[in-house]
């Protein structure tokens, strides 16, 4: 829709939106549009690839820019890419016992500091690629072109995709967010 109520911005703005409800704990998609001349999937590999919504978790990845020139500094003055964190929560949570990664390959790619975040609170990541800057950078970069964010959760005798984003390619200064 494209009718200000649905998520999409102002009415008629040429940005869409609509409302969905998830029955299962994830939900695979793709999406087409046309008009008279032409037609267009995303992802462009649509029969063999597909964006992926998982059901709202008590910690989750709330949004990211993976092509951050000139929107947010961090403590350093420079501009890297970054995921924010959101406690959906009325209880504060340890984020010691959670991994992010780039690769779902390596799920224990990088541990989440050994703090806490409050309830209904954020926790911004810098995704530089360079741990000595402090321990909110992780060791990873996230791609411009494309790829997947993953969000782990140590439950003490395994690892629990706690969310789960696969993203294509990202605009300069764009962040894709998500709205609970």
């Amino acid at each position: 829709f494209d009718d200000g109520v649905h998520g999409d911005g102002a009415s008629n703005d040429g940005v869409y939106g609509l409302d969905l409800i998830i029955k299962s704990s994830s939900l695979q998609y793709y999406i087409y549009a046309d008009n008279s001349n032409i037609g267009k999937f995303s992802p462009v590999r649509a029969e063999h690839e597909f964006h992926t919504i998982n059901a709202i978790g008590a910690l989750v990845i709330n949004e990211f820019m993976a092509d951050n020139d000139i929107a947010l500094a961090d403590q350093n003055g420079d501009f890297e890419d970054w995921i924010e964190l959101y406690n959906n929560t009325n209880d504060s949570i340890y984020l010691g016992d959670y991994f992010l990664t780039d690769d779902m390959s390596d799920p224990v790619q990088w541990s989440l500091p050994a703090e806490f975040v409050a309830a209904g609170g954020f926790k911004l990541i810098w995704a530089s690629g360079d741990t000595i800057k402090g321990t909110d950078h992780a060791n990873f970069k996230l791609s411009k072109s494309g790829e997947e964010i993953g969000l782990l959760y140590d439950n003490g005798s395994n690892l629990d995709t706690a969310d789960y984003i696969s993203f294509s390619t990202q605009t300069a200064d764009i962040s894709y967010g998500r709205d609970y």
